[in-house]
C-alpha cells in the first residue's frame, strides 16, 4: 500500500502547478488517497466487490457506516440509501457482497478443517476421462501415423 501511496505522490508531483497557489502537500493528499483507495478496491477480493464508480463510492461509504452502526436493519438501510443517494436494494446488495467470504479453488493440503468440505476443484474435475488413457491414445495415434508414413514411403519406392 505504501508503494501505491508513492505512485499517488508521483502523479501529484507530475500534475502539480505551483502557480495555482496551493501547497504541494495539500494537493498530493488527494492523489495519494485516491491511489490507495484504488489499490484496496482492486485487491479487496479475488472477485471484485465494486466495479463501477457508483459502487466504489457505495463500498467506501457503506464500510464507514457499518463500522459505526454494525449490522443494518431495514430502517438503517433506508437511511444509508438516502444519505448516499442510492436505492436500498443497492445497499443490501453491496452489504451482502462485503459479507461474502472468498473460497479457494483447490483445498490446500494443510487445510483439514470442515470449513470448506467441497472445494470447486473436486466437483469440476472431469472424471469421465483418465489422464493416462489420454496419453496412451496420443501415443497410439502417433505410432499409427508413423506406420502410415513409413508405408507410404515404401510404396513410393516400389
Amino acid at each position: 500500500m505504501i508503494q501505491e501511496g508513492n505512485i499517488g505522490l508521483m502523479k501529484a508531483v507530475r500534475r502539480f502547478n505551483p502557480e495555482v497557489g496551493v501547497r504541494l502537500v495539500s494537493f498530493a493528499v488527494h492523489w495519494i488517497k485516491a491511489e490507495i483507495h484504488e489499490y484496496v478496491l482492486r485487491n479487496w477480493r479475488i472477485v471484485k466487490v465494486a466495479t463501477t464508480k457508483a459502487q466504489r463510492k457505495l463500498f467506501f461509504n457503506l464500510r464507514k457506516a457499518k463500522q459505526r452502526l454494525g449490522w443494518f436493519n431495514q430502517d438503517e438501510v433506508e437511511m444509508v440509501a438516502r444519505e448516499l443517494g442510492v436505492s436500498s436494494k443497492d445497499v443490501r446488495e453491496m452489504e451482502s457482497r462485503m459479507a461474502a467470504q472468498d473460497m479457494t479453488f483447490d483445498m490446500s493440503s494443510d487445510d483439514e478443517s470442515d470449513s470448506q468440505p467441497m472445494a470447486p476443484v473436486l466437483y469440476l474435475q472431469d472424471k469421465s476421462s483418465n489422464f493416462a488413457d489420454g496419453i496412451e491414445d496420443d501415443n497410439w495415434e502417433e505410432q499409427a501415423a508413423n506406420r502410415l508414413t513409413d508405408a507410404m514411403q515404401g510404396a513410393r519406392r516400389a
